[in-house]
């Protein structure tokens, strides 16, 4: 995990997602996912109850190398007994942590904006941009379609 290329809090909540891994030296620590805890705006009282009781049924059900759905997914059958641990596994598999959009959102407009480009404005900017992240969305349109929608407006600008 590079730290540096993250903000201090978000570095605990993927450290507290960490901490449900069965592999993680700080499983089930009530510090340790105490920030995913206040995210979900959890009792921390109760937490600490369900933890203490929590942690160690699940090294009894969970191996080492369990993934984080596999134990949501067994954390299922369990929800009525731990409410509080459930929702943390399921807030975990909802929280996107990864660089990945942001960065192909970046390379997205590295590739936009050339010199030719710079004059426009940041709406159009904004909207090239978005069209050419939704790469998949824009191969659907029909060309000719849209070419003859095009033609049927007027591009003049009246002076």
């Amino acid at each position: 995990m590079n730290s540096a290329r993250f903000g201090e809090s978000n570095v605990a909540l993927l450290q507290s997602v960490e901490a449900l891994l069965p592999a993680s030296k700080v499983f089930m620590q009530l510090e340790a996912v105490k920030p995913l805890a206040d995210l979900l705006q959890l009792h921390s009282d109760t937490v600490a109850a369900e933890l203490s009781v929590g942690s160690a049924f699940l090294l009894k059900k969970l191996s080492s190398d369990t993934t984080l759905a596999s134990a949501a997914q067994m954390m299922l059958q369990f929800k009525d007994a731990f409410p509080n641990i459930f929702s943390l596994y399921a807030a975990a598999l909802t929280i996107g942590i990864s660089t990945a959009t942001c960065e192909n959102s970046f390379s997205t407009l590295t590739r936009v904006l050339n010199p030719r480009r710079r004059s426009m404005t940041h709406e159009r900017k904004a909207q090239l941009v978005f069209l050419a992240f939704e790469k998949q969305l824009t191969r659907q349109i029909d060309l000719d379609q849209f070419v003859a929608e095009f033609n049927t407006s007027t591009r003049c600008i009246a002076l």
